[in-house]
């Protein structure tokens, strides 16, 4: 269950844990986020937007719009790193938003839920489509295509889609 009653601040990184690791915050529709550029700030009518505040693990550095994912063999939010080639959408925990990780062990909030950012695979993503784990480039996602095969993997839809490593704009529901 996601709480909404909590200050946060979801552009922090930290090297101090700050909030229970797995905690989810529900952002309110129409929340307008002033600190994020002014082409992807929220729009009143995109609806609300989930967070997971994670743990990163040491030496990891994610950028904006990559996918993350639990660590291997883990059951819990602690150590996430960037998403592996072809990850099962069971693994997706969330979207950074926002550049996250460094040298240390650090903390910092995820997308789970909602209209956000990604970046697109190597082939480029095409609006209109489901978007699953990439199989080039980690952390970044593909579109299915629309294959009923690819669907069943997916986390999300692509908003706008983009070239390689282009950063682009979908509607996602992390399960991991």
């Amino acid at each position: 269950m996601s709480d909404s009653n909590f200050a946060v601040d979801l552009g922090t990184l930290d090297t101090t844990q700050r909030h229970p690791i797995g905690q989810e915050y529900t952002e309110p529709t129409g929340f307008i986020d002033i600190s994020a550029p002014s082409a992807s700030r929220n729009a009143a009518s995109r609806g609300k937007r989930v967070w997971i505040y994670v743990q990163i693990a040491a030496g990891q550095a994610i950028t904006a719009g990559q996918a993350v994912i639990r660590a291997a063999a883990t059951a819990t939010y602690e150590n996430c790193v960037v998403s592996a080639l072809d990850s099962s959408p069971e693994r997706i925990v969330g979207l950074a938003q926002r550049t996250l990780g460094d040298a240390a062990v650090s903390y910092g909030w995820l997308l789970r839920e909602g209209v956000g950012n990604y970046v697109a695979d190597t082939g480029g993503t095409t609006a209109d489509r489901p978007l699953i784990a990439g199989n080039a480039a980690a952390g970044a996602l593909d579109d299915s295509g629309g294959t009923t095969t690819d669907s069943a993997k997916s986390i999300g839809w692509a908003i706008t889609g983009g070239a390689a490593t282009v950063v682009c704009q979908g509607r996602f529901r992390c399960r991991g």
